[in-house]
């Protein structure tokens, strides 16, 4: 049986502990709004957020890793994007009072690509009682954060991002992104590899410009593909194994992805284990 490692899907560096499930109602003072402004943007047909800044791509990740991938490329669906964009544009900016944007390991993201490099993160906004109390024997009791409901955390690049109310971006962060941006496998791999034989893999959802894969043992490289190009996410690498220069046995594969020059943090290599044959 393949023993599968999965690494670093996408760009989130995660950590320890899962998000909490529970939802509570946001503590917001001083909120006068009488009409959701995102709906009412939305059914006006306002301008959508910037359209001349063109997105590359829409992602969602979990908080924790997954072996699927949601990826929406805005080419192919801009009717979408210019949607998800008005409800970024007209979320309810909000005071968020005892409110605290997610911490990268435990919420899932919304995370947008523009073509110019920029990129945008919608999370779940939070709150957090307090960071621990003491039992009475004095173990410490860590006290979990929980979802605020219909309030999101927005930022974009290196900002400290603000706390907006949106009901739809909720809501789509949550559950409904999967209508929009379905589960998907992101690679199919042979059962094994027979020396002499050519064999293929193929990806889908990637967010690279190209890939390649390599074999190793003992942690050295040994064999390399050459490099082939992504498009929309979808991806096929071809090679042979030679039984002049390389014997059976278990090899590390490893699927490397090379970012586009505007996306260089953007990482997508893929570990796992194959069995070569004759």
């Amino acid at each position: 049986m393949r023993k599968l490692v999965l690494l670093l899907l996408l760009t989130i560096v995660m950590a320890g502990c899962e998000q909490e499930k529970d939802i509570i109602e946001p503590n917001i003072e001083n909120s006068s709004i009488v009409v959701n402004e995102v709906e009412a943007g939305v059914k006006l047909g306002l301008p959508k957020q910037d359209d001349t800044r063109k997105v590359r791509w829409i992602y969602l990740t979990p908080p924790i890793s997954s072996t699927e991938v949601n990826v929406m490329y805005a080419d192919r669906n801009p009717d979408k994007v210019s949607q998800i964009l008005s409800w970024i544009e007209f979320a309810e900016p909000v005071d968020g009072k005892g409110i605290i944007s997610p911490l990268n390991d435990r919420s899932k993201v919304l995370g947008i690509a523009y073509e110019d490099g920029v990129s945008q993160e919608i999370r779940p906004a939070w709150q957090c009682p307090s960071t621990h109390q003491e039992d009475k024997d004095g173990n410490i009791i860590y006290t979990p954060c929980q979802t605020v409901q219909d309030t999101v955390w927005i930022a974009e690049g290196d900002s400290e991002g603000r706390i907006a109310r949106s009901k739809l971006l909720f809501d789509f962060i949550d559950t409904g992104y999967k209508e929009w941006m379905p589960d998907v496998t992101p690679y199919d791999l042979p059962d094994t590899i027979r020396l002499n034989k050519r064999f293929q893999i193929k990806g889908h959802g990637s967010m690279m410009e190209k890939v390649y894969i390599t074999l190793s043992k003992e942690n050295n490289v040994v064999w390399k593909s050459d490099e082939s190009a992504v498009d929309h996410g979808e991806f096929e690498i071809t090679g042979v194994v030679d039984s002049k220069n390389y014997s059976s046995g278990e090899y590390m594969l490893k699927i490397v992805g090379v970012p586009f020059p505007e996306f260089p943090n953007t990482q997508g290599s893929i570990l796992t284990f194959i069995n070569v044959t004759k």
